[in-house]
Order: C-alpha cells, then structure tokens, then sequence
C-alpha cells in the first residue's frame, strides 16, 4: 500500500516549488525501483534517503549553498574534507581549531602523506605561510576554544591566490550568525550537535 500526502501552503505562487513542512521519516532499509536493470534516486538508506535528502537541502538553503551531505559526526565531515587532497598535498590550518581536529591532523593524516602545517590565521604573516604544495586552509572563526575571528573574506581571498580551498568550520556561528560561502569560502561545515 502506498500513502502519500501533501501539505498546502496557501501563500505559494502557481509554479512555487513545494517544501513540505513536515518531513515524513522513511525507515526503510531498501526502495522500490522503476526497473530491475537500473537505480532510482535511492536504492538502500545508507547511501541515502528522502528524509536525510530534504535536511541536507535545507541546509544548503541555510548556508546558502548549492548542496548539503550530512554525516555521522562533525569529525566525519572533515574526514570527507581531506579526501579531496593527495599525498604531498598540504594543508594549511589555523593554530587554533578543535582538538579532534587537530587529532586527525597530525595523527591520521601524516600517514596518508598529507602535511599538515599550522600558522595564525589572524596574524598579518599569515600570507607568507603559503607553501607550492597548500590546496587547503583549514579555519574556524570565531575558533575554539579561544574564540578569535579570522577574517574569512581576506582569508578566501588568500587562499584562492595560492590555487587552495578554503574550509571553515562554522560549528561556533551556525548559519543563523555567519554564511562563509557568501564571505569566499569554498566548503563551510558544522557539528549539528553544537
């Protein structure tokens, strides 16, 4: 048996595109599909289901970006960051980031052959920490634990010069007080938990 339902949202313009305003859950493991030699849109839950679809949609929306992924854990995330890079690739963080983070950095990723160097990012020098091999800056703003504000729209700006991403952690902000890709960061990220 199939149940769908819809709510109308009276406000909405002829063409509107409809959200709905509560998200029904889908707890199935598997989905139906339109032929047995291919995939729909989903085709087991781990790899991704409506629900998980719309709160990642939503939070695109928020960040204002062009699509959202949700994981596990805020440490998933930057996990999944770091695989954009390769061996010899360097990373150029903060001195002042998340102690799990900077586990991961130093303790996971050097043996990937992934450097990892660390330099303040609020410092006027921080230009000259650059290295031929940086494709990524790696910041919170404000930055925890001490809560200093790293100019993201300078640091962008930095980045892009050296042909390197920017990735903030917004964990600290959330989208309600601060959108990094609007201010020139490439990847913006955050712990849902905080």
């Amino acid at each position: 048996m199939k149940f769908a339902s819809r709510l109308v949202n009276f406000d909405s313009a002829p063409g509107d595109t409809f959200h709905p305003m509560a998200t029904p859950i889908y707890q199935t493991a598997t989905f139906a599909q339109e032929r047995a030699d291919g995939f729909g849109p989903y085709d087991y839950s781990r790899s991704g289901n409506p629900t998980r679809r719309v709160l990642e949609d939503q939070l695109a929306a928020l960040e204002n970006g062009s699509r959202g992924f949700c994981f596990s854990s805020g440490m998933a995330a930057i996990s999944t960051v770091t695989r954009r890079l390769r061996t010899g690739d360097e990373i150029l963080a903060d001195i002042d980031l998340y102690g799990g983070t900077c586990r991961l950095f130093s303790q996971v990723l050097e043996r990937t052959g992934i450097n990892v160097r660390y330099a303040d990012a609020c410092s006027p020098d921080f230009a000259a920490q650059f290295g031929p091999r940086t494709r990524l800056v790696f910041v919170e703003s404000p930055t925890n634990p001490l809560l200093r504000v790293v100019d993201l729209q300078s640091t962008a700006a930095l980045a892009h010069a050296n042909r390197a991403l920017l990735c903030v952690d917004n964990s600290t902000m959330s989208p309600y007080l601060q959108n990094p890709l609007d201010l020139g960061a490439d990847i913006v990220l955050h712990s849902a938990t905080k």
